[in-house]
């Protein structure tokens, strides 16, 4: 990274600035942070923003998550043990700025409950880059395959958790013939992300 470009991220990041004493070696060490830092993040921001995405399913809330989270990161770098998985602890970090920005919009707006955004946080935990990142792209493209009315039913159903009872009730249907096409969608979704990732 250009000394200008290092300089900006320190200013936008709260960087406060050394003694004078120790000036000069302050700004190589923070120079030497900030380019191990940005290559870090651009090496996880594919898998990072898919998370974050993930779970907020909206594209200018989650450019802003991540943006905040690429701050508090940075903030805490100093936290952070090199050698270690930087992606997954980049993970932790965002899951609770997600929490974060959904508490500041509870009144208006409605998001995945927490225990689905555990099992999707423990998803991507368990998944490379390169593998999160394929899954992502080849479950997106098989959710627009669906009709809208199956991408209604399996938000309904597993990003706002609601009851197969109360999916009956609004559909006209039973509890067991719910049940069975959510059996469906799913097994639907399964092999088309399967043939996705066959061709990559």
């Amino acid at each position: 990274m250009q000394s200008a470009a290092a300089a900006h991220f320190l200013c936008v990041c709260g960087y406060a600035g050394p003694t004078v004493q120790s000036k000069a070696n302050s700004v190589v060490d923070d120079a030497k942070a900030v380019a191990v830092f940005s290559e870090l993040i651009e090496d996880n921001r594919k898998r990072l923003f898919g998370y974050i995405y993930s779970m907020l399913q909206n594209m200018a809330d989650a450019e802003e998550v991540y943006q905040n989270t690429t701050v508090v990161l940075w903030q805490k770098f100093a936290e952070y043990e090199l050698g270690t998985s930087f992606g997954s602890w980049a993970l932790k970090v965002a899951y609770y700025n997600i929490k974060n920005f959904q508490r500041s919009q509870a009144r208006t707006r409605v998001f995945f409950s927490d225990s689905v955004m555990e099992k999707v946080a423990e998803c991507y935990q368990q998944l490379g880059n390169d593998e999160s990142d394929s899954r992502l792209d080849a479950l997106v493209t098989c959710l627009k395959q669906m009709s809208e009315k199956n991408q209604q039913l399996l938000r309904l159903r597993y990003s706002e958790s609601k009851p197969i009872r109360d999916l009956a009730e609004l559909d006209n249907k039973s509890v067991a013939a719910i049940t069975m096409v959510l059996v469906r969608l799913r097994k639907s979704l399964l092999r088309c992300i399967k043939s996705q990732l066959a061709l990559t």
